[in-house]
């Protein structure tokens, strides 16, 4: 608890305690006593003001990020200024300069903060032998997370993934930045597992698994972009879960899977488990 000193107290309240020993002199102690209780009121919600505006500096920065993320999400890098995120936050611009001296700053922690929330699902899937099974396993996480939004904060995973988007609309920089540092070392495990696939005879393998492994990803981000904006804008007479499952079939089809490998290994129903235990 922050107990202020006495350089902290108002001056208008130690004027007033002038005011309060001359009603006491000449209006008798009721007049003493009003004031008295004006002078306390007025000191607890200066102190309950204190304590409660006042935040460490990890603390204000994290409410900066979770502030700031819808504004770029929406309004895109440049669009978003330093007095906007300084409104959004309900502080003085000089205090978003003392935590974040440049709006790139910003950027580049959204981006880690962006990525720790993320890594706790792939520890269990990059420890996974190579095998047909765990890439039946890999590209239906790959689809799920990026297009059903399973998140515990939908909202907030919209935001993240509009934030890709404007990304991409602008300088690339913060969605490339993401894609080395979120896909790319998902990559190498993914062709350990197409090769295993394709010596345990379940893929005949046509195309080049890198191409493969981009061509997944890229289904489940566009999918994902059409379901962003609040209304219908693509009729697929399915459920979304429905779209997803045709969309894992889609590309272990075109993975190069064959029938009886994707009929012995993708169940929906128990990935769906696996998925969310890890989620």
């Amino acid at each position: 608890m922050i107990v202020p000193s006495f350089k902290s107290v108002p001056w208008k309240i130690l004027e007033r305690r002038g005011l309060a020993c001359f009603l006491f002199c000449f209006a008798g102690p009721l007049g003493f006593a009003l004031v008295c209780f004006l002078i306390l009121s007025e000191y607890s919600l200066t102190i309950l003001f204190m304590v409660d505006g006042r935040l460490n500096s990890e603390e204000r920065k994290a409410q900066i990020i979770s502030a700031v993320i819808p504004l770029f999400a929406n309004l895109g890098f440049k669009e978003t200024t330093t007095k906007l995120i300084a409104e959004k936050c309900g502080v003085s611009e000089a205090l978003v300069y003392k935590h974040f001296p440049r709006k790139e700053d910003i950027y580049t922690e959204i981006h880690k903060f962006c990525c720790d929330k993320s890594q706790d699902d792939k520890n269990e899937l990059t420890n996974m032998e190579p095998s047909t099974q765990s890439l039946v396993m890999i590209i239906f996480t790959i689809v799920y997370s990026i297009y059903m939004n399973i998140e515990k904060d939908p909202e907030e995973a919209k935001n993240f993934k509009r934030l890709m988007f404007r990304s991409l609309l602008e300088e690339g920089d913060f969605a490339a930045s993401f894609h080395k540092s979120h896909f790319e070392p998902w990559i190498p495990k993914i062709e350990k597992c197409i090769e295993a696939a394709v010596k345990s005879g379940d893929i005949n393998a046509t195309i080049s698994p890198r191409l493969s492994i981009y061509f997944t990803h890229h289904i489940a981000v566009c999918l994902n972009l059409y379901s962003l904006p609040n209304q219908t804008v693509v009729n697929y007479e399915k459920e979304k879960e429905e779209i997803a499952n045709e969309a894992i079939l889609f590309a272990l089809r075109g993975l190069g899977l064959s029938s009886q490998a994707i009929q012995q290994y993708y169940n929906p129903n128990t990935l769906l488990s696996f998925f969310k235990k890890y989620k």
